[in-house]
């Protein structure tokens, strides 16, 4: 609703056909230009896209959004439905980008915006969710540096929103208390989500690709990178006895935080870190696109 508003024509996708349809009233009734579609996003992308193409004749911003979860511990998961609900992850995100590249390309301002979770980090009894979003995220980061060539910026959101029943767990009740399900309920309305995305989405918003991945809730957005490496340790002697003398480091809590957005930098901050003298020589890659990193680590 809110892409419509400002001047967007949209397809909504959803397999259960009554919902898009609903929305599509609902834009339509406004004044607005939409379509409903019902396929399958793991196996009829072709068709989605389809879709626009006929509707409107381009494709230019492609949001994908698909998914749903289940709740299971991992030992007790059917693995029919563990992959099922992968898959609508992440091969619908695969295949409609896949499908949707050539005509964003041609657009020569198109945007993907990739649906991730902060769930990725680890949320126990929904693991398929869980590791769909991290492949999802990692998909997201390299297609970024990918379509910088292409001039297609692609972005992976993880939003915080206040969904109704989908926030319940499946016996309908709440996994917060009171207070905290109030706050969600009103300061986390999916509106703030929405508006980050219609401004991300627009073709004049000054990102990049390295402005990869955004934490999104409440009205607040935070740009998320690789943060992980607290500082490195290392035995005084090899194998694995060496390790006994560091191990109760690797317990201890440090401020110190080196962020990383692409795999290069953490190499060549890895191989720096074992023969200094290489540092000078070791060129960052920067995302610029395939042929640009290629040249430099020829050049390396």
């Amino acid at each position: 609703k809110m892409l419509v508003a400002h001047g967007a024509r949209v397809v909504i996708n959803d397999v259960n056909r009554a919902a898009a349809d609903e929305a599509v009233t609902a834009i339509v009734a406004d004044g607005g230009a939409a379509v409903a579609d019902s396929h399958d996003v793991t196996t009829s992308a072709g068709d989605i896209v389809a879709a626009a193409l006929s509707a409107f004749g381009r494709l230019d911003i492609l949001i994908n959004n698909a998914g749903i979860v289940r709740f299971a511990a991992f030992p007790d998961e059917d693995p029919s439905a563990w992959w099922r609900a992968f898959d609508i992850h992440v091969r619908g995100t695969v295949e409609m980008t896949r499908v949707a590249w050539p005509h964003l390309k041609q657009s020569g301002s198109g945007v993907v915006i990739n649906v991730a979770s902060s769930s990725m980090l680890s949320q126990p009894g929904i693991s398929s969710y869980s590791a769909a979003k991290g492949a999802i995220w990692g998909f997201s980061n390299t297609l970024a540096d990918e379509g910088a060539r292409d001039g297609i910026r692609v972005h992976c959101l993880m939003p915080t929103g206040w969904s109704g029943p989908a926030m319940l767990a499946p016996d309908g009740s709440s996994f917060w208390d009171p207070d905290v399900e109030a706050t969600l309920r009103g300061q986390f309305p999916p509106e703030r989500v929405a508006d980050f995305v219609v401004w991300l989405s627009h073709q004049d918003t000054p990102m990049n690709a390295e402005t990869k991945t955004f934490w999104v809730g409440g009205g607040w957005a935070w740009r998320m990178a690789f943060s992980a490496l607290l500082p490195g340790q290392k035995p005084t002697e090899p194998g694995p006895d060496g390790w006994i003398a560091v191990a109760d480091k690797f317990l201890k809590g440090s401020t110190e935080l080196r962020p990383f957005f692409q795999e290069a930098p953490m190499l060549h901050y890895q191989i720096s870190t074992i023969n200094p003298a290489l540092k000078d020589k070791l060129q960052l890659f920067k995302p610029t696109g395939i042929a640009t990193s290629v040249a430099k680590h020829t050049k390396s």
